[in-house]
């Protein structure tokens, strides 16, 4: 009979099971094959966060913004608190590994007691009083939970669940900082080609304004004229000032995203003068399915599924092997002898009785955190969707608004151009000059404005689809 409770143990191992429901990714509205107006086809979402984006960036074609990316995920703050927390994640994923061996532990002790002559006498416990005893142990003790409802293996799934969950949002933290100093950066450099507009059209009213003042001592001109051209001068210093104010905060964001102070960081002047880079309207729904966030939700549904297990389990009897084995002796000098051998071993079964109806609530807690999850997930599933939906329609709206734009720039200069010689022979008033240098201007500025836009849709559905716009299987 020896061996009769670790041969049990065994058999119980052998034949345990594993409560609660085996996880399996959830259906969710369904996603179009591709995004356009007439689906092709049907495919549900099969989150694919462990595939590789690339240098989504570079297709952008900006290799000073090439540079600063290369700095954020090694360099923001945001960052590096992100990884921090998947490294924590990843400590209590190691830890949870070993939950299934055996414990044991090497309890070595040195002692001596002496007990008390004033004790209660007894005929029994007579010879006992006022003696010294002197002990030394060195036993080897193990502890083993056997998993036999799955308990300890459920929890093993949802802490890997949850690591997975950390890895995605960490992820997701890098890629919202890639898009917001992509952004920031074209947002810079459009604000850079505003200034160098504005800066033109400064030098171009200050001439005016000259030339209207000599006009003026000459008394060959008026000076409501004057008034009005010294007007447009000084609304043109304000917007410029405006735009400096905007460049300055611009900088600072792009300082912060790349965890420098802003005091002292300086981007040289860098107009925008290229265009977006073209998208494929009819993109692959499986892109999508890099979203860190899809991941995220998706792995902490797993994650929940496997605690319903791990709190049905805690339903059940809780069995646990206990033993020592080791060396006793009352002198040191003895404790290595054969003799002072000592060994022992059982079986630990622990029953919830009164507990029960708390351990039900516990379970149904599980299942309806499961539950919340699901909805949460679906819910990512259909944002997602919208913000693809979203960037592709700004990306094809601003396309066309662009063309509008630039034969309104044309336009709007050869009219400037008019109204100024048309002023120069006499045959017009200033303010039809006045009047078609605004409308020039504010063409100008508006064909820079829905560039930037436009970069600015283009990153957005880069980072709605998890990062650049090729299918998972390329």
């Amino acid at each position: 009979m020896k061996y009769a409770s670790l041969t049990l143990a065994s058999s119980l191992v052998l034949s345990s099971c594993v409560l609660g429901p085996n996880y399996k990714t959830p259906e969710t509205a369904d996603l179009p094959a591709k995004f356009d107006k007439i689906p092709s086809g049907w495919k549900a979402a099969s989150p694919a966060d462990h595939l590789d984006r690339g240098d989504w960036w570079k297709r952008l074609g900006d290799s000073k913004l090439n540079r600063y990316m290369s700095q954020v995920e090694s360099a923001n703050p945001n960052a590096q608190a992100a990884l921090a927390r998947l490294r924590q994640s990843r400590a209590v994923t190691a830890a949870s590994r070993v939950a299934l061996q055996p414990a044991l532990n090497l309890n070595g002790r040195a002692g001596s007691s002496r007990s008390s002559e004033n004790t209660f006498r007894s005929p029994q416990a007579i010879n006992q009083q006022g003696l010294t005893n002197d002990s030394f142990r060195l036993p080897f003790d193990l502890t083993w939970e056997i998993d036999l409802w799955g308990r300890v293996r459920r929890e093993q799934e949802a802490v890997l669940a949850s690591e997975q969950s950390v890895i995605a949002s960490y992820k997701g933290v890098i890629l919202s900082l890639q898009a917001d100093l992509a952004q920031s950066w074209f947002s810079l450099r459009a604000t850079d080609s505003e200034i160098e507009v504005l800066n033109e059209t400064l030098k171009l009213r200050k001439n005016a304004r000259d030339l209207l003042a000599n006009r003026v001592k000459e008394g060959a001109g008026s000076d409501l004229d004057l008034a009005r051209s010294e007007a447009e001068l000084a609304s043109t210093e304000a917007d410029i000032a405006s735009l400096r104010r905007r460049r300055a905060e611009l900088v600072s964001g792009i300082a912060l995203i790349l965890g420098k102070p802003a005091q002292g960081f300086q981007i040289a002047h860098y107009p925008l003068d290229s265009e977006p880079p073209r998208v494929p309207i009819n993109l692959p729904s499986e892109v999508l399915e890099r979203r860190p966030d899809i991941s995220q939700a998706e792995r902490n549904l797993a994650a929940a599924s496997a605690r319903i297990g791990s709190t049905q389990a805690a339903l059940f009897p809780k069995i646990g092997i206990d033993a020592s084995l080791g060396l006793a002796s009352r002198r040191a000098a003895d404790l290595l002898e054969t003799s002072s051998k000592t060994w022992s071993y059982g079986l630990d079964a622990s029953v919830p009785i009164l507990r029960r109806t708390i351990l039900k609530a516990d379970v149904k807690q599980a299942e309806e955190k499961y539950n919340e999850l699901l909805e949460e997930y679906r819910q990512t599933v259909l944002t997602a969707l919208r913000e693809v939906d979203v960037s592709l329609s700004s990306i094809k709206w601003l396309g066309r608004q662009q063309s509008a734009v630039d034969r309104q720039a044309a336009a709007s200069k050869k009219a400037a151009d008019l109204s100024n010689t048309r002023f120069l022979e006499g045959l017009t008033s200033l303010l039809e000059v006045i009047d078609a240098e605004r409308t020039r201007l504010q063409a100008s500025r508006a064909q820079i404005q829905v560039r930037n836009e436009r970069y600015t849709a283009t990153i957005q559905l880069m980072k709605a689809l998890g990062g650049s716009y090729h299918s998972p299987s390329k």
